[in-house]
């Protein structure tokens, strides 16, 4: 009894600190190449409009990434056509030139929280779409993107 007793609240624990994001979609580059005129776009419905909302986002890339850095924007649509930009830049290798970031595989990724708190006011179907600003038409090493959106409970 007291066995399961501990292994139901074990699942409790976990079940509560593990949230499940709202939103979750990955776009895979052909070629580790992130051309100037690729736009990523991700698409979400929101119909709750009381909630707050965190939205990361992850960067997979490989040794051949020639930067230290990566300047993108992250450009939301409301579904009443509003528009908000946000830049950023992230540092994919450190002053040693280092890649930053967790190991996967042969792969880095570089997660990071690019809004810490929104709210979707209207309710309907957002956009966001994210396109670097670096100085050549293509990037290579870049293998993928993800977009994660998670409801937060105060």
């Amino acid at each position: 009894m007291n066995r399961l007793l501990y292994f139901c609240f074990v699942l409790f624990l976990f079940s509560c600190s593990n949230d499940k994001p709202v939103l979750s979609e990955t776009y895979e580059f052909d070629d580790n190449l992130w051309s100037k005129d690729k736009q990523i776009e991700f698409a979400g419905q929101f119909m709750d409009s009381d909630c707050d909302y965190k939205i990361k986002i992850s960067i997979t890339y490989t040794t051949e990434y020639p930067y230290s850095n990566l300047i993108f924007s992250l450009k939301m649509m409301t579904p009443e056509g509003t528009e908000r930009n946000i830049d950023f830049e992230i540092f994919l290798k450190d002053e040693n030139r280092n890649q930053t970031g967790t190991v996967s595989g042969d792969n880095y990724v570089f997660e990071f929280d690019a809004i810490k708190r929104t709210s979707f006011k209207d309710q309907g179907m957002y956009t966001f779409i994210l396109f670097h600003h670096m100085p050549l038409s293509g990037v290579m090493g870049i293998k993928s993107l993800t977009m994660e959106i998670y409801k937060l409970h105060d």
